[in-house]
């Protein structure tokens, strides 16, 4: 009996780091580069937004803000020194024109969820297996919701605590257990913050990142909910709602 080799086998295994700059570019950096390399070198007023360590066999999903996803195995893309810019995603990605990437997920077994948080007070919570496909294809459309602005994208494995911040005036803290899954990527999600007209959400945080002397006041048990006041004293702790 002959036993057959898939190329993916012959593959070498090694743990990377991968980074996202704000202006799209994307590098891929080994470990052993990365402990002998100084500071990255970036474009003027270039930063970097994301960071995720990985293995060289991982599947890399790109979500861009025209609701595309565009996946590329971990290995296709070339290694590059700190002092390298890296490598610009609409070129190795093949993205339309005025696309940027917004946010990207390394996985090897498709295990957890995405959680859309849009601007009218819901979110979409939707598992990754979703994005998972039988044959290769690099581009997926209509990978979440485009029917209202997106606050902010998240990947979470197991279930945690967000505090969804309206208009800087209200707070309210759940966790992502209380959200219905929805199998559809396109989902419009479920209504968690209650929403006047004039109003909207403006940031989405996890619970240790929203400073607060009594973060549990904000906690809400049933939704949708109208949230509570901001208190004067965490608006002085947190300054993006200053």
């Amino acid at each position: 009996e002959v036993k057959e080799i898939e190329e993916h086998e012959l593959i070498e295994d090694y743990i990377v780091r991968f980074f996202l700059t704000k202006e799209n570019y994307f590098k891929k950096v080994t470990l052993v580069s990365l402990r002998s390399s100084g500071e990255h070198k970036l474009k003027d007023e270039d930063t970097i937004i994301q960071e995720i360590e990985a293995n060289n066999k991982s599947e890399i999903i790109f979500f861009s803000n025209k609701a595309n996803v565009y996946k590329i195995k971990a290995y296709d893309i070339p290694e590059v020194k700190v002092s390298n810019i890296g490598h610009y995603l609409p070129n190795l990605l093949n993205m339309e024109d005025n696309e940027n990437i917004l946010y990207f997920v390394v996985t090897n077994d498709y295990k957890g969820h995405m959680i859309f948080v849009f601007e009218n007070g819901k979110i979409s919570k939707i598992p990754l297996e979703a994005y998972q496909t039988k044959v290769n294809r690099k581009k997926l459309i209509n990978a979440y919701s485009d029917k209202h602005r997106l606050v902010n994208i998240k990947y979470i494995l197991d279930d945690i605590d967000i505090v969804l911040v309206r208009d800087n005036d209200k707070a309210l803290l759940l966790n992502t257990s209380q959200i219905e899954e929805k199998a559809t990527k396109s989902s419009m999600g479920v209504n968690i913050f209650t929403i006047k007209k004039n109003n909207k959400v403006t940031f989405c945080l996890e619970k240790d990142e929203f400073l607060s002397y009594d973060i549990e006041y904000y906690r809400t048990k049933e939704i949708p909910s109208s949230g509570h006041f901001i208190l004067d004293e965490d608006k002085n702790k947190n300054n993006f709602l200053k």
